[in-house]
């Protein structure tokens, strides 16, 4: 639900019909056995529906409708910072479940335009821990690993005068991976404790974050893998999401 493809009351049951044949899928990730999905903009949500009483009305008859295909429910998700009001809007929308995209604003405050990673690093482990104690929602959390919009820098995003992370490197990947696993560890969500967290990102090739393998560049998957199975021990209730 995000620009390019809002959610409002027009296209949800369209929507809807799309993701319950993606819930069927054997391998579609699940929490407590329950499909997990993730919506991006608690906001505009509430704006193509008007309220949030609407956005929970949605969201039930969704949950009811993954019953009705067999499985045993639905978790929903959204992605909201660690402000108090938009916790307590994801809380009166009727989310199971509170996450993030990316947190990487946080460490900007008066640090310039340059900004060691490290300072990201540290101040995202925070904030899981104030979004873990004011919520009364799980949370599962994500890990921010870097962000550079210079590469998308025009006249109208101003990104050629934005701050930006420096010092990226598989070592920092790692580093910030093995936090998360940390912080899992302590919290696993559901009924069966999962541990399950987020990367943040896949190909935003544009802000400095992706982990796609390329060509003649760093393969930071394999960096992270290698630390996700250092820490699995080998112990498959010990395994990561």
């Amino acid at each position: 639900n995000h620009t390019g493809f809002l959610i409002n009351k027009s296209n949800w049951s369209e929507a809807s019909k799309e993701w319950l044949s993606h819930f069927l899928v054997k391998n579609y990730l699940k929490v407590d056995n329950k499909p997990l999905l993730i919506f991006i903009s608690i906001r505009t949500l509430i704006e193509g529906f008007g309220s949030t009483q609407e956005v929970k009305i949605a969201l039930e008859n969704l949950r009811s409708e993954t019953k009705k295909s067999g499985l045993e429910g639905l978790n929903i998700a959204i992605c909201i910072d660690g402000a108090k009001e938009n916790i307590a809007l994801a809380e009166e929308c009727g989310f199971d479940i509170i996450t993030g995209y990316n947190y990487h604003t946080i460490a900007f405050s008066n640090a310039g335009r340059q900004v060691p990673i490290q300072k990201l690093q540290t101040a995202e482990v925070a904030l899981w821990d104030k979004i873990k104690k004011t919520s009364k929602l799980p949370y599962i959390p994500v890990t921010t690993l870097n962000w550079d919009p210079r590469p998308w820098a025009n006249d109208g995003n101003d990104y050629n005068r934005a701050p930006y992370y420096v010092g990226f490197s598989p070592k920092t990947a790692q580093q910030s991976v093995f936090n998360c696993i940390q912080w899992v560890n302590k919290n696993p969500i559901g009924v069966k404790g999962e541990k399950i967290a987020l990367l943040y990102a896949w190909n935003e090739y544009g802000e400095g974050a992706y982990l796609t393998p390329t060509k003649n560049g760093i393969n930071y998957l394999k960096y992270i893998k290698s630390t996700i199975e250092e820490h699995n021990n080998g112990d498959k209730n010990n395994s990561y999401k």
